[in-house]
């Protein structure tokens, strides 16, 4: 292991390489599964090659471009749970809220001065 290394993660080109040489089943065969190892770790290397330059995270790079992709293909950036929605739905009601607090402090000061007014006369 290089020095520096985070020893509790594993080197994924070794594990696929390793897999590859265990004879491991792949849909398509050894070939194309040594192929999309390398082509994995191609694009691992050009993130963190990438992120150094910009002093960005690797994977922050890569949820970058997952979700360019899932836009592109037209699926939505993310699956909603029952969870966003619930907070979707409480940030709406306290908008609409603040806003009949806004009406509501406008509309005494309104009547507020017009009193003033009408004990002044």
């Amino acid at each position: 292991m290089p020095e520096g290394a985070d020893p509790t993660q594993e080197d994924s080109a070794h594990v696929c390489t390793e897999e590859v040489r265990a004879g491991v089943p792949r849909a398509g065969g050894p070939d194309v599964s040594g192929t999309a190892c390398r082509a994995r770790e191609s694009k691992r290397g050009a993130r963190r090659h990438v992120g150094a330059l910009l002093d960005l995270n690797p994977e922050t790079l890569r949820n970058w471009a997952e979700e360019r992709d899932r836009v592109e293909s037209g699926r939505s950036p993310a699956p909603r749970t029952a969870e966003s929605e619930e907070v979707r739905a409480l940030r709406r009601r306290v908008s609409e809220l603040e806003r009949a607090n806004e009406i509501l402090k406008t509309s005494a000061a309104f009547f507020a001065q017009a009193e003033l007014d009408r004990r002044l006369r």
